[in-house]
Parts: C-alpha cells; sequence; structure tokens
C-alpha cells in the first residue's frame, strides 16, 4: 500500500526487465518493450543502474531513461480499475541528467503536468486527476521532453492511487 492508496501502475520502478538484454548501462529492448507498458513513441526503451550518472534510485535498481536512442521516450498504461469521478493522485520520482530535459504527464489525452527535474536529484512530484477525464480512456502517459540525444530525464516509482 502506498501513501495514496493501492497503487494502480503495473512495474511502476521498472524492476520486471523480462525481455530486455543487458547492456553496459544496464538494460535495453531494442523492440521497444518493457513489462506491462505501451510504448508510444515505439522507440528503444533504455533503463540505467542505480547511481549512473551519479543519480540514484528511489525504488529498486534501475529507473526509465526518458531520451533513449533514437529519441524522447513515450510510454503509458490504461488504468483499467479506474472510476469515472474519483480524483486520483499520480506521483513518481525524476532527475535530470545533462540539461534542457523534462517530462509531460497525459491522462485521458489532456496534459496535466509539466516537469524540470532538477539536475542529478531525484525528486518527488505529485498531481492529481480525475477518473474518465478528457477522451475517457482512463490512458495514462508520460514522456521526455528536450534535446534528443541518447540523455534524458531518469524516471522512477510511478504511482497511481486514489
Amino acid at each position: 500500500m502506498h501513501k495514496y492508496g493501492e497503487n494502480r501502475i503495473a512495474n511502476g520502478s521498472f524492476e520486471n526487465i523480462e525481455g530486455m538484454k543487458a547492456a553496459s548501462w544496464d538494460f535495453c529492448n531494442t523492440d521497444g518493450s518493457l513489462a506491462s507498458w505501451i510504448n508510444e513513441g515505439d522507440v528503444r526503451l533504455e533503463l540505467v543502474h542505480d547511481g549512473y550518472q551519479n543519480i540514484a534510485t528511489t525504488d529498486g535498481n534501475v529507473m526509465l531513461d526518458m531520451d533513449a536512442s533514437p529519441g524522447n521516450v513515450r510510454i503509458g498504461q490504461v488504468l483499467e480499475s479506474a472510476i469515472d469521478g474519483v480524483t486520483y493522485t499520480i506521483s513518481f520520482d525524476a532527475a535530470e541528467s545533462t540539461h534542457g530535459n523534462g517530462l509531460e504527464v497525459y491522462f485521458g489525452g489532456e496534459l496535466i503536468a509539466e516537469v524540470t527535474p532538477e539536475y542529478r536529484t531525484m525528486n518527488h512530484y505529485a498531481f492529481e486527476f480525475v477518473g474518465g477525464a478528457g477522451d475517457g480512456s482512463n490512458l495514462f502517459t508520460i514522456g521526455g521532453t528536450g534535446p534528443q540525444d541518447n540523455h534524458g530525464a531518469f524516471l522512477d516509482n510511478i504511482v497511481i492511487a486514489n
């Protein structure tokens, strides 16, 4: 149980690496797949280990680089158990690996937050949204923004609860 309630996100700390290949920085999957996640951008997904570029994970041993090869990443999950009209909280931890990178958070196709993480320091973010809002799809997505140079914001510990 999370402080906001039951977590409705699967693999929110990216610890399920099934099907991924080992790499020097940790794990990648050239087909863009990651357990429990929809790859909205169809780019390779890369997980980096705790301490990579002097950034510590906050839950588990890996975090997701939101600017993998060849560009910014956008991942999502449909919240099947979301109830229309109920307020939920999304929380996550993020850090900036270089400069000029950020994150955009969407629910039901509507932008609910833009984040510019602190340089090399994991910070915690939390935002509220309403089930069934936007286009009613209950699709949550989070995407990297900024230069497409293989170094983006690092993301860890995604929780959606009510």
